[in-house]
């Protein structure tokens, strides 16, 4: 993973008032989900802001694969994206936006999928999560060599401990995540045999290197 330093996350767009107040609100309604009223309420909550999301960020943005070029609206918008690409072993296959952050509590992120998850090896996660789907499409693995396609708009829930990996055959999907606070250590799992993230990506026995799904 590669995070540019915030002394070079460039500002203008990303202060505009008016975005910023979407921002908020965007953030407040998947709050609310977690925690006001019945699940249909929720759920709701949810859809509304999914719908919302336009508003945020410009809809030309979800209809090509190849729109890096426009997609620095965004870093200006919520600052420079996260690639995750194994440690640079594999071109990037996610794009990851901060969109709002409660440390200790919840997080929402944006991500762009724009490839394949770059091992063959499944991974968990270290903290319960909703992923909106918002745009596009993708193929989720699970334990078993389990398959199950994806399109959105969908709503998903999932504890820390689920285990799967992605694939998104058209290189352009947009899911929105809120994530809450970390319960566990996250990891990759080899067969039967669960190596921690850090251990796996810095390369422990080699493995990442044989499991990486790019040439």
């Amino acid at each position: 993973m590669r995070t540019l330093p915030p002394s070079k996350k460039p500002s203008g767009l990303r202060d505009d008032p008016i975005r910023r107040h979407r921002r908020v609100r965007l953030a407040a309604w998947c709050l609310r989900a977690f925690f006001v009223g019945s699940v249909d309420y929720r759920l709701a909550r949810l859809r509304s802001a999914a719908r919302m999301f336009p508003l945020v960020v410009p809809a030309r943005l979800f209809e090509s694969s190849e729109a890096r070029k426009e997609m620095t609206i965004l870093d200006r918008l919520f600052g420079i994206a996260e690639e995750i690409n194994g440690g640079e072993r594999c071109p990037t296959y996610l794009w990851r936006w901060t969109i709002f952050q409660w440390r200790g509590h919840f997080s929402i992120y944006l991500h762009h999928f724009v490839g394949d998850d770059w091992s063959f090896d499944l991974h968990d996660h270290p903290k319960r999560f909703i992923s909106i789907g918002l745009w596009g499409w993708y193929w989720e693995e699970t334990p078993g060599h389990l398959w199950k396609r994806y399109r959105a708009p969908w709503i998903r829930t999932f504890p820390a401990s689920h285990i799967h990996r992605i694939e998104c055959p058209t290189k352009n999907c947009w899911t929105l995540v809120v994530v809450l606070k970390a319960v566990r250590e996250w990891g990759f799992w080899h067969g039967k045999r669960f190596i921690p993230w850090r251990r796996y990506v810095e390369g422990e026995d080699g493995i990442a290197d044989k499991m990486k799904s790019c040439e």
